[in-house]
């Protein structure tokens, strides 16, 4: 697979605007934003992929993971349906290196805060 650098930006900068969008106080703007997380991760499917298998955009992958697993627990039900869809779409990975990025970033964001 040849995957440009500038359309994995691109893909990194939509996905994080949608997780952002999955964050908002508003349940109707949430679900709006996780539908369009849901369909761009079915339409890149293969560039997904590409980032999980290249492990270089540790980052952007440990942030999907948290944000809809937190998602999980929204008390919307279409909220924490989108999310379960969401991560269907991702598929599997390695619970290993999965739980090294979270330390991680929980270590990042424990000394930025302090």
């Amino acid at each position: 697979l040849n995957v440009d650098t500038n359309a994995i930006k691109a893909l990194i900068y939509l996905i994080k605007q949608y997780l952002k969008g999955s964050m908002h106080e508003n349940a109707d703007l949430r679900v709006k934003a996780l539908e369009k997380l849901y369909s761009l991760l079915k339409e890149r499917n293969k560039e997904i992929i590409f980032l999980i298998e290249r492990q270089e955009n540790t980052q952007i992958l440990s942030e999907i993971m948290l944000s809809l697993l937190n998602g999980s627990r929204d008390p919307d039900h279409r909220v924490k349906v989108l999310c379960g869809a969401c991560l269907g779409e991702i598929g599997a990975i390695d619970p290993a290196y999965f739980m090294t990025n979270i330390s991680l970033a929980n270590r990042n964001n424990n000394t930025s805060t302090n």
